[in-house]
């Protein structure tokens, strides 16, 4: 739920809690002006502004909101922590999907400079989010991918059009890793994690490589999906398993697979990895968006 922005005008309040990014239920992104080079001196800031924020929220639920609820102020209690001290984040237009490269967690220092409380980082960590390569089915390739644009867009030693020179180099070398992996059958570097279960295509995609490789698939058996052509269909209907090659577009290959025996069949039964087709679900929207952030 974001934070209501009526909220904000209620009470008096410093400038920097103007600078709200971001906010739910459960955590609010603050973005502090600071650009100092001493982390120390961050954390203070840090702090002091956490107890800001957890002030105003208190004093606006005790004599606002509970009183209009008919609550008694005195059961109210609230507290925010300050988990982490982030150098910059980047948000993409998905629910709750961000990275940011942190640069101390939960920490807190004394007056001589000592820290007392949580880590600071000596080289900062790129954290991720949500969709951004976390999702169990998501594309080995596309992880990399999502990971590069990433990093790139945190590297302070570039400007802005450096960024984008270095990720579309870097684009074309993972293009061309691809056509690799689709000459080696590398299909677990390209191809989409699924499983034999509800999902129709996916089971069609097994039965058909049990039926003209070797019969490996069975109920709940993991494999890889990848977007391919089926240039004889009358080929594939003489095998006589019950599946709708018309309507296909998908094969399925197991994690271990034999290379030369697949690479045979494939031939035999005239059926192609579409290379443009695929490489659109390995470049995903995601990465699009990663990428039209960074432009």
């Amino acid at each position: 739920m974001p934070i209501e922005k009526d909220y904000y005008n209620l009470v008096e309040k410093p400038n920097y809690l103007k600078h709200i990014l971001y906010g739910d239920t459960d955590s609010i992104f603050i973005q502090i002006p600071d650009n100092s080079d001493n982390v120390y001196d961050k954390i203070r800031k840090m702090n002091k502004v956490l107890t800001d924020v957890n002030n105003l929220i208190v004093d606006y639920t005790k004599n606002e909101l509970m009183v209009r609820c008919g609550y008694n102020p005195d059961r109210c209690e609230t507290n925010f922590k300050g988990e982490m001290l982030i150098d910059s984040i980047l948000f993409i237009d998905v629910k709750k999907s961000y990275a940011y490269k942190q640069i101390a967690a939960e920490a807190d220092v004394n007056e001589n400079n000592e820290l007392v409380g949580g880590k600071i980082f000596k080289e900062p960590i790129i954290v991720k989010r949500s969709t951004l390569g976390l999702k169990g089915d998501t594309i080995a390739l596309t992880k990399d991918i999502m990971s590069d644009i990433i990093n790139v867009s945190f590297d302070d030693t570039l400007s802005k059009s450096e960024k984008l020179k270095t990720v579309y180099k870097n684009l074309g070398d993972f293009n061309r890793k691809f056509k690799e992996a689709i000459s080696n059958l590398n299909i677990s570097y390209i191809g989409s994690p699924v499983r034999w279960q509800k999902k129709d295509y996916v089971i069609y995609g097994m039965k058909l490589y049990n039926a003209i490789v070797e019969p490996v698939f069975q109920y709940l058996s993991p494999g890889y999906s990848v977007q391919c052509k089926f240039n004889s269909l009358s080929k594939i209907k003489s095998l006589g398993i019950d599946i709708p090659i018309e309507k296909m577009n998908m094969f399925v290959f197991p994690a271990e697979l034999d290379v030369e025996k697949t690479n045979a069949m494939l031939k035999k039964y005239e059926i192609e990895i579409d290379v443009e087709t695929q490489w659109s679900k390995v470049f995903n929207t995601v990465c699009e968006r990663l990428l039209n952030n960074l432009k």
